[in-house]
C-alpha cells in the first residue's frame, strides 16, 4: 500500500510565534503522535510524491500557501500506510485551520469522510492520479461562528452568513481566485474580542484568544472519557473549552452569580432549541399575568392559583428587600421577584437547564440595570438576553450539523472546595494568589441579596482563599510558628523568607500573616487534591508583584509551592514532570500575564 499524507495547516493568528509553536506541537503530539514540523511550506517539496502533486496543480499550491502565518511555523506533516481517524483531530485541534489528506485516486474514500462528514463542506483536488481532500477544522469554524454571532441580530441574518460561508468552502479553486478575501466570511475577524459563551466581564476586561487553554486540555486529557476538575479559573474560562471538547468537568464556585452563568453556558449545548423558543414566547405573557394580579380579586380558589401564590410571595419579598435599601425602584424589583418566582415554582419549565438559562438572563438584566445610568425596560432586557442565548444555541446547531459534536457536562460545586469528594482523573488548578479584600464585589453582593441566592453571604465570603478575615486565635498561632520556624514556616524557601523581611521593613506586618494564612490554605488544598485526583495535577501560578515606593517586588509563589509539595509527606507520590512558563502579552510589558506551569504526575504508592 502506498503512503498517505496528512498535512495540518496552522491558522494565521495574532498570538506570539513561540506560543503557537509550543502549544500546537504539544496538542498534535498528544492526539496523533510523532509528526514532522513544517517551518516553511516549501519543506513539503522534500517529499517526492507531494512535490509531484503540488507541481502539477496551481490551485492546490494556492490552497496550501493561502493565509499562512506571517511569522513562525506553517504546519505539520504525517505520513503512513493507514491514516488515523481524522474526526477527533478536526474536532479538537486548536491551532490548525485545515487538514489536507493526500491519497491515491484509485483508493476508496475513507469511511469517516463518507459517514461523519456527509454534510461537511470540503474541497477535493484531483491531481496526477492522486486525490487531495481539504477539510476545515472545528477551530476554524468556531472563529466563523463567533464572527457570525457578533454580526447577526437574528436567525435570518445568521442563515444568510452561514449560506455564504458554505458556498465559499465549496468553491472550485478557479472560482475562488475571482473573489476578494476582504469580502469573504472565511477571512473575516470578529469585530471585538469576546468569548462565544456569556460572561460577566466588562468589554475592557475581556481577554484575547485562549487557544493555549484548549491545547493544554488536549495534552492533559486526549480522550473524551477523561474526567477533569478545574479550580479557581477566574479569567481563562477553561470549563467552556473542556465542555466543547466533550470532557466532563467539575468546578468549584462560591459566588452563586458566577456559578449560575457557568451552569447556563454548560447547559446551552444540551437544551432543545424548540423548548427554548417556546419558553421565550411564553415568558412575557406569564410575567404580565402575575404582575397584573391584585389582592382585591382574591377568592379561596384564587389563592391556590399562581397569581395568588405570587401575591403572597411578593408581600414577603417586598418586606425583605426594603431592609436592604437597594437603589433599583420597587417596580423593577417586583419584576425580578416575579421572574424568580416562575423559576422556583417550575411554572416556566421543569427542565433545570432551561431554568438555569432564565436565571442567568435575570442576573445579567439586574447587572445591566445597576451599571446603566438610565433604567432599562426589565422585560425587554430579559427577553433580549434570552434571545441571545437562543441565537447562540441556533448557531451551535447549524455548525454541529456540519461536524457533529459531543459536548461534555459541568458539575459546578457551589460550596467550600474542601468539601468536594468526587475523584477525577486530572486537576487543573489556577492558584488564587492575591490577597482577598472583603469578599464579593458590591455589585455581586447586591444581586445575591436581591435574588436570595445565598442564605448568608458573609459565610460564603469567608471561605474564599486569601480572605481578609482571619480569627485572632489563628493569627496568634501563625506568629508563634513564624517566630519559632515551626509548622509550615519550616518548609518555606529562602525567597519567601526574604519577601517577608521586605514586607516587615515596609511596615506591612499584617500582610505577612495574611500571606502565611494563604500558604497554609495552599498546603491544605494540595493535600485535598491528592485525595480527589488520580493521575495528574497541573498548577498555574500567575506571577504577581507588590509595589514598594517606585519599585515592584515579585512574590516568590512558584518556589514556595514547589517547596511545600516537596516537603509534605502526604504529597510524596507527587512527581514534578514538567515546569514551564507562559506569557500572555498585554498592551505593554507591565500588563503581561505570566503563568508558571507546574505539572505533577501522581504515582500510586
Amino acid at each position: 500500500m502506498r503512503n498517505k499524507y496528512l498535512y495540518f495547516k496552522l491558522l494565521d493568528l495574532q498570538q506570539p510565534v513561540e506560543e503557537v509553536r509550543r502549544f500546537s506541537e504539544m496538542e498534535i503530539s498528544a492526539l496523533l503522535g510523532p509528526v514532522l514540523p513544517i517551518d516553511n511550506i516549501f519543506q513539503l517539496s522534500q517529499q517526492p510524491e507531494i512535490k509531484r502533486i503540488i507541481e502539477k496543480d496551481l490551485p492546490l499550491q494556492n490552497a496550501l500557501t493561502d493565509g499562512l502565518p506571517g511569522r513562525g511555523r506553517h504546519g505539520y506533516l504525517w505520513s503512513g500506510d493507514a491514516p488515523p481517524n481524522v474526526i477527533p483531530l478536526l474536532k479538537r485541534l486548536a491551532y490548525i485551520k485545515e487538514i489536507f489528506l493526500f491519497q491515491q485516486a484509485l483508493e476508496p474514500d475513507p469511511q469517516w469522510l463518507r459517514e461523519e462528514l456527509s454534510n461537511m463542506p470540503y474541497r477535493e483536488y484531483n491531481v496526477y492520479l492522486w486525490r487531495v481532500f481539504r477539510i476545515s477544522t472545528r477551530s476554524f469554524l468556531w472563529d466563523r461562528l463567533l464572527y457570525i454571532e457578533q454580526t447577526s441580530r437574528n436567525e435570518n441574518e445568521a442563515d444568510t452568513q452561514i449560506k455564504n460561508l458554505k458556498e465559499e468552502l465549496l468553491l472550485s479553486p478557479e472560482a475562488e481566485n475571482d473573489l476578494n478575501p476582504y469580502e469573504m466570511i472565511s477571512y473575516a475577524r470578529p469585530p471585538r474580542p469576546a468569548s462565544f459563551f456569556f460572561d460577566l466581564k466588562k468589554r475592557s476586561q475581556r481577554l484575547p484568544d485562549r487557544r493555549w487553554i484548549q491545547a493544554s486540555l488536549n495534552a492533559l486529557a486526549p480522550h473524551p472519557e477523561s474526567s477533569l476538575q478545574a479550580l479557581f479559573d477566574t479569567e481563562e474560562e477553561i470549563y467552556t473549552r473542556a465542555i466543547c471538547l466533550g470532557l466532563d468537568v467539575t468546578t468549584v464556585e462560591l459566588n452563586p452569580i458566577k456559578a449560575a452563568i457557568q451552569q447556563a453556558n454548560a447547559a446551552l449545548p444540551h437544551i432543545r432549541l424548540s423548548e427554548l423558543s417556546s419558553l421565550i414566547n411564553e415568558l412575557q405573557s406569564k410575567i404580565n399575568m402575575l404582575m397584573s394580579a391584585t389582592a382585591a380579586a382574591q377568592t379561596d380558589l384564587f389563592m391556590y392559583s399562581a397569581e395568588g401564590q405570587f401575591i403572597s410571595y411578593w408581600q414577603d419579598e417586598r418586606r425583605r428587600l426594603k431592609t436592604h435599601g437597594f437603589s433599583l425602584p420597587e417596580p423593577f424589583l417586583k419584576y425580578a421577584a416575579c421572574t424568580r418566582f416562575l423559576i422556583e415554582t417550575g411554572a416556566l419549565s421543569k427542565d433545570s437547564g432551561l431554568n438555569t438559562i432564565v436565571l442567568a438572563a435575570l442576573i445579567m438584566t439586574l447587572q445591566g440595570a445597576l451599571r446603566k445610568k438610565e433604567l432599562p425596560s426589565f422585560v425587554s432586557s430579559l427577553i433580549d438576553y434570552l434571545r441571545r442565548f437562543y441565537l447562540k444555541r441556533y448557531l451551535l446547531g447549524k455548525f454541529d450539523a456540519w461536524l457533529p459534536m459531543t459536548y461534555g457536562r459541568l458539575n459546578c460545586f457551589n460550596d467550600d472546595v474542601f468539601k468536594t469528594t468526587e475523584v477525577r482523573d486530572s486537576t487543573i488548578l489556577f492558584l488564587p494568589n492575591r490577597l482577598g479584600k472583603s469578599g464579593f464585589s458590591r455589585e455581586d453582593r447586591n444581586i445575591i441579596e436581591m435574588l436570595k441566592l445565598l442564605p448568608v453571604v458573609q459565610k460564603a465570603e469567608r471561605q474564599l482563599l486569601g480572605h481578609r478575615d482571619i480569627p485572632d486565635a489563628l493569627l496568634e498561632e501563625y506568629r508563634e510558628e513564624m517566630s519559632e520556624k515551626g509548622g509550615l514556616a519550616r518548609w518555606l524557601p529562602r525567597q519567601m523568607d526574604e519577601f517577608f523581611t521586605r514586607l516587615e521593613l515596609m511596615s506591612r506586618q499584617e500582610e505577612i500573616l495574611r500571606y502565611y494564612h494563604l500558604l497554609k490554605q495552599y498546603n491544605r488544598l494540595f493535600e485535598h487534591l491528592g485525595q480527589t485526583t488520580r493521575n495528574q495535577v497541573v498548577i498555574y501560578v500567575r506571577q504577581t508583584r507588590i509595589k514598594s515606593n517606585e519599585h515592584s517586588i515579585d512574590v516568590p509563589w512558584t518556589e514556595t509551592v514547589k517547596k511545600i509539595i516537596l516537603k509534605n509527606k502526604k504529597m510524596s507520590h507527587w512527581h514534578l514532570k514538567e515546569e514551564s512558563r507562559h506569557i500572555i502579552p498585554g498592551n505593554s510589558p507591565q500588563f503581561n500575564r505570566v503563568y508558571h506551569i507546574l505539572s505533577y504526575k501522581i504515582i500510586p504508592e
